[in-house]
């Protein structure tokens, strides 16, 4: 079983990612901590960075499409594909 927790920053765009992994072996559990700590990017950004590498055709998936839980999803082609 795999728990994930972010943890935000309250002043920057930051957090810190845990994932808890939980094992179940000879009748207990056991569990590991991963951590890792990221920038979060906006939209503008993102897209900017996109439009910079030369992708086209930027386009944002959201709530009313299937995807992985509440995130938000971007998709983008390269010229000529």
């Amino acid at each position: 079983m795999l728990v994930r927790l972010h943890d935000w920053d309250d002043a920057a765009p930051f957090y810190t990612l845990r994932a808890i992994v939980l094992t179940e072996q000879d009748g207990g559990w056991t569990a590991e901590e991963h951590t890792t700590r990221y920038r979060a990017l906006t939209r503008a950004e993102l897209e900017g960075a996109a439009t910079s590498a030369g992708l086209e055709s930027i386009r944002w998936h959201g709530e009313d499409e299937a995807v992985v839980g509440v995130q938000q999803l971007m998709t983008a082609r390269a010229p000529g594909s």
